[in-house]
């Protein structure tokens, strides 16, 4: 028996561990994951921890997702701003002080899943305008994320 179809291409871009996902797609599907979690009525359930983190990698996604993510983007510029005008003209507080402000806030209260989550969406953003060792952690998780969903 004979087949006239043509050899499978190989996918073009790159390695893609789940196929074709992109960024926006990983950001709604990881949304998805976050209001099941935070509901934990199913097998998704999520503590203090894990809602951070996931909350963290889905706000990388939304960075990254460009216009489709770009509100977590202004809401955390608004946060940012909002505090660095609270202090006034007489001090200056940087992003590396709001990224330690939020780190302190992740790591050292008991969030309930919901905030863990919202603060998670919002650090990416401020952890690359920090600079430093914040933005080296959202660059690793840029290229992991990469290699994941294309």
């Amino acid at each position: 028996m004979f087949t006239f179809a043509a050899p499978a291409a190989a996918p073009s871009g790159g390695f893609a561990i789940l196929g074709t996902v992109g960024f926006t797609g990983g950001a709604l599907v990881m949304t998805v994951v976050l209001v099941l979690g935070i509901r934990g009525n199913g097998k998704i359930k999520f503590n203090h921890t894990s809602a951070v983190v996931m909350g963290f990698i889905t706000g990388q996604l939304y960075a990254m997702a460009g216009q489709f993510g770009a509100f977590a983007g202004d809401m955390s510029k608004g946060l940012s701003q909002a505090i660095q005008q609270g202090v006034g003209q007489g001090g200056t507080i940087g992003a590396g002080a709001i990224a330690l402000i939020m780190c302190a806030l992740m790591y050292g209260t008991k969030l309930k899943r919901t905030p863990g989550v919202v603060l998670g969406i919002l650090s990416p953003p401020i952890f690359t305008a920090a600079g430093g060792g914040f933005a080296i952690v959202t660059t690793l998780l840029s290229s992991a994320l990469t290699t994941v969903v294309g």
